[in-house]
């Protein structure tokens, strides 16, 4: 029974993509491939539908942060590749890192660099499995204005609520 529903299921589905070929400037459509669909598979073909949207509709698991990249006499360093390394630290400025990761970007003509912090090269830790709910943390930030791995230590400050939103994810 549950296998025959799935092949006509599979058929509707077929059906459907032919009308959205034949009918795609058609607003009639999506009307045209419903009546097609027997109740059975309107229901699944909701069910799936409905699953996608929850899917695709979940927090992003990062953060973002920007940076105006100066040189040591504080001229704005432009329209070059630049090596960034953040570290995501645990209970103070000085506290172990729970997670590091690198990136790779290059100014605009402002000096502008423009990151997604756990969305970088990973280089230890998880950005998953940080509890955000534990402890507080702190963003450790370290600069080669080269584009190398020579990293200097630009500043460590205090994450506050944005990225604690994270743990919102899983109340």
């Amino acid at each position: 029974m549950a296998a025959n529903i799935f092949v006509d299921f599979i058929n509707d589905f077929c059906n459907l993509i032919l009308f959205f070929e034949i009918f795609h400037r058609s607003k009639w459509n999506y009307y045209y491939t419903l009546i097609l669909l027997s109740h059975e598979n309107k229901t699944l073909f909701y069910f799936l539908l409905f699953t996608f949207y929850l899917i695709y509709s979940q927090v992003p698991l990062r953060f973002n942060y920007q940076a105006v990249v100066r040189d040591a006499q504080g001229g704005v360093i432009t329209n070059q590749n630049v090596s960034l390394q953040i570290s995501i630290l645990e209970g103070s400025e000085g506290g172990s890192p729970v997670y590091v990761e690198t990136h790779q970007e290059t100014t605009n003509s402002f000096g502008l660099i423009t990151l997604e912090i756990g969305d970088g090269t990973m280089i230890a830790g998880n950005f998953l499995t940080i509890d955000w709910s534990d402890d507080s943390y702190f963003m450790k930030i370290e600069l080669d204005a080269d584009g190398g791995t020579n990293y200097q230590h630009m500043g460590t400050s205090q994450l506050l609520s944005v990225p604690y939103a994270l743990n919102a994810a899983s109340v």
